[in-house]
């Protein structure tokens, strides 16, 4: 896989989640050598309490600068004032306007909320630039610590077409971070075949897998020689398998969709689920029609 050239690119909002996905993308534009660029969109409407003054444009973006102030501090508290930064503020609707400002990155970097609203702000934010962007997503949750590494990189597949863009970004990331790389394949069949039939579908399913991994793993091995990878091929629900495996997991990497996923511009089911309960970093990966739909759309 040839990386797109371009800044790392972090969605801030004035949050601590904000300044987390700041700090995360920090960390990667340094080590890609590359700029970094922090964007915050203004909000096309503001709610009107009694009593209260009205919010002014000018008030929204004074506030707006100041949130980006705080995203540059936090930036060069981790990075010792060495990176390039850019610190864009737009307005608009939110993901319109971010994924404007993402069409030459990289990266894109936004940060998964630790909230009972967070299924509703996945689905709005990190969900919907995960199906949409050209370059790969990292969603960073509320666990990941800047000062803290495990030096393995987990990549979930499942057989689809997502498979080897995948598998080409886990390989990177791994050789990258002198990082061990786990390849994921899990499957079980529906809970209403029987045990006898289950059985047979399960070796039947373990051996195709496990020969077609070794394939894909081997080409790739040859250019990345150093990375040690390991195959694990649970009998268990895809969700499931991939949770465990992130808890001590620099970055889990996923396709943008897998079997089933509908064709183009969205996110399949497993990897919408690893957005919120994934114990570590999740990139999601565009396979390369989707990416250019994104493009075609954007």
């Amino acid at each position: 896989m040839i990386r797109r050239s371009g800044p790392v690119v972090a969605a801030v909002d004035g949050t601590g989640d904000g300044l987390r996905a700041a700090r995360y993308a920090a960390q990667e534009a340094l080590r890609r050598r590359s700029g970094l660029r922090l964007v915050h969109v203004l909000h096309e409407t503001v709610a009107w309490v009694p009593a209260l003054p009205a919010f002014t444009y000018e008030s929204l973006r004074t506030t707006g600068l100041e949130i980006l102030d705080e995203a540059v501090d936090a930036v060069d508290d981790v990075t010792g004032g060495v990176l390039h930064v850019e610190a864009v503020l737009t307005r608009g609707p939110r993901v319109p306007a971010l994924l404007d400002r993402m069409r030459d990155a990289s990266l894109v970097v936004v940060a998964t909320r630790p909230s009972t609203v967070k299924r509703v702000l996945t689905g709005s934010t990190s969900v919907a630039l995960s199906a949409r962007s050209r370059c790969p997503v990292v969603c960073v949750p509320e666990t990941w610590r800047p000062s803290v590494g495990q030096h393995r990189v987990v990549a979930g597949v499942d057989g689809s077409e997502a498979t080897e863009p995948v598998l080409d970004a886990a390989f990177e990331e791994a050789a990258e971070r002198d990082a061990a790389l786990t390849v994921v394949h899990a499957w079980r069949p529906s809970s209403s075949v029987d045990p006898t039939t289950a059985a047979l579908a399960e070796a039947r399913w373990r051996e195709n897998a496990d020969a077609e991994l070794e394939r894909l793993v081997e080409v790739r091995h040859a250019a990345y020689p150093d990375v040690k990878v390991h195959l694990w091929l649970p009998h268990e629900w895809p969700a499931d398998a991939l949770v465990e495996a992130s808890a001590d997991a620099d970055l889990l990497v996923v396709g943008r969709r897998g079997h089933g996923g509908l064709l183009g511009l969205s996110l399949g089911g497993t990897s919408r689920s690893l957005l919120r309960v994934s114990r570590c970093p999740v990139a999601v990966v565009p396979d390369p029609l989707g990416a250019d739909l994104a493009a075609r759309a954007g």
